[in-house]
């Protein structure tokens, strides 16, 4: 009887080893460390799991950066309500915007992303993730000294990327940076009843004109990007 129970104990030690070691592999990344959204998977749709790996790990480093043990981290959770998705049928490119908090280390995250299924797609080149310090109204926890893992002593991408996302009634505006880190303003408009009675493209034509008067006020020139427009 005990030598029986000896060899049963031996197999499940074998199988939890083996069972670990898959599990192991499974999860290995080619990203290097990452810090785990909880909620990710609820509430980030149609990216695989190539994205979700860089952009945790985009996540870690960032956090790190900042004077931070991402090690330490397992509360980082998607901001309810600020996670947004769009899609571009002829690109077959989704891009979106979340805001991640970390409560235990009072800081939070602005995380932009792009993805193409078109292998090769120019959409997946330069930088299909940035993860950028928040500003404004979007601050809950106290301000600190944050710093963006790609701040300009690393890549010297467009000043208005942290005005990003921006946000009105009528339209949402993110950022998507290629390897030449010139900036593309992804414009998602919510046209109304309204709008349809006033005519599609003369109320597409407002909300450009307003746009460009906000990247004015900047101080930017609303002329020197390339928008993508979806309505």
């Amino acid at each position: 009887m005990y030598k029986r129970k000896k060899i049963i104990t031996i197999i499940i030690v074998i199988t939890a080893l083996f069972v670990l070691t898959i599990w192991y592999f499974l999860q290995k990344s080619d990203y290097g460390p990452q810090l785990r959204i909880k909620n990710y998977d609820s509430k980030i749709k149609n990216l695989p799991n190539t994205r979700k790996q860089s952009i945790e790990s985009m996540l870690y480093s960032t956090v790190k950066s900042n004077n931070a043990d991402p090690q330490n981290v397992s509360d980082a959770n998607i901001r309810e309500g600020s996670n947004y998705q769009d899609y571009i049928s002829d690109k077959k490119l989704y891009s979106g915007s979340f805001i991640v908090d970390l409560p235990s280390i009072k800081q939070s995250y602005v995380v932009n992303y792009k993805y193409s299924s078109i292998d090769n797609s120019i959409d997946n080149s330069g930088y299909p993730v940035l993860v950028s310090c928040l500003s404004g109204d979007k601050i809950i926890y106290s301000e600190f000294k944050c710093t963006d893992l790609l701040a300009p002593q690393y890549i010297d991408y467009d000043p208005i990327v942290k005005s990003l996302p921006y946000d009105t009634l009528k339209y949402r505006i993110r950022a998507s940076v290629d390897s030449e880190n010139k900036v593309t303003l992804i414009v998602n408009m919510d046209l109304s009843n309204e709008d349809y009675k006033i005519g599609r493209e003369k109320s597409v034509n407002k909300y450009k004109a307003e746009i460009s008067a906000w990247i004015v006020s900047l101080g930017l020139d609303p002329n020197k990007y390339t928008y993508d427009y979806i309505y």
